[in-house]
This record gives C-alpha cells, sequence and structure tokens, in this order.
C-alpha cells in the first residue's frame, strides 16, 4: 500500500475566503475518501497535521490520488491548490493530539 501526503490551498484571489464551513467540509470530504490529519510516533502517539494536511494509503498512484482529491475539492471550491507526495520515511515535530 502507498502512503501519501495531501496538502490543499484553497484559494480566494477572485472570491470570498474560505470559511470555517469551507474548512469543516474540506475536512469531512477528506475524511470520506480515507484521509488522516494525524500521523502516529513512533510510539504510537498520535500528532496533528497543520491545517489542510491529509495522511492517504492507498494502492492508487500519485496521480490518481491527486485526481480524486481535485474531483471532491471541486464539489465545494472553485479555486484549490493540491500537492499529493509519496512518502516511505517522514519526520516530524508537531502539536500532540488532544
Amino acid at each position: 500500500m502507498n502512503q501519501f501526503y495531501v496538502r490543499i490551498q484553497l484559494n480566494s484571489v477572485n472570491g470570498p475566503s474560505p470559511s470555517g464551513q469551507t474548512y469543516a467540509d474540506l475536512h469531512e470530504a477528506m475524511s470520506s475518501l480515507g484521509a488522516s490529519r494525524q500521523i502516529a510516533g513512533q510510539t504510537g502517539v498520535m500528532f496533528d497535521l497543520p491545517n489542510a494536511e491529509y495522511l492517504f494509503s492507498s494502492n492508487y498512484n500519485a496521480v490518481q490520488v491527486r485526481d480524486m482529491v481535485v474531483r471532491t475539492v471541486a464539489r465545494f471550491w472553485r479555486d484549490a491548490e493540491v500537492l499529493v507526495l509519496d512518502w516511505v520515511t517522514v519526520a516530524f515535530k508537531l502539536k500532540r493530539a488532544d
């Protein structure tokens, strides 16, 4: 199974800025795809990812994941940028999840 890091930027150049509800919709939509907003440390302790960043496990490749995320976000936000990275090893310093 492939591990992906997904970053979504909701743009507002010619329109309203994304609201808290828009981000809640984004989180719900990404969760429905199986994406997580948390990452487990080496000891199993969970940490929160920064806003609009997700981890996703799939047998898809990065292009397929990108296309799926773009289609999902387009249902509620017109102008978004999506970055998908396939990763094996990760190091981080994040806020511990509540």
